[in-house]
């Protein structure tokens, strides 16, 4: 994060500082969280990992790290 202000001008930080107070002050619109029904076949999101090292994600049950692949019947078309 550190390094992200380096880049950043003036206007910009001034920016982020401003929705970092809105944010702290509870003025955001909390996420909207819909339910995936039982058996859908679309790609289903589990968990997100960020660390210094290794980032992970966990779809449809499966673990995997940045750059990695992975295959999935689908009855609509290729993903």
């Amino acid at each position: 994060m550190n390094e992200l202000a380096l880049e950043l001008d003036a206007a910009a930080l001034q920016q982020a500082q401003a929705l970092a107070a809105q944010f702290k002050a509870g003025n955001w619109q909390a996420p909207i969280a819909r339910m995936i029904p039982e058996g859908d076949t679309r790609l289903k999101l589990g968990a997100i990992t960020v660390g210094a090292k290794n980032s992970l994600a966990m779809i449809n049950g499966k673990t995997l790290a940045e750059g990695e692949g992975l295959s999935f019947p689908s009855s609509r078309r290729a993903a």
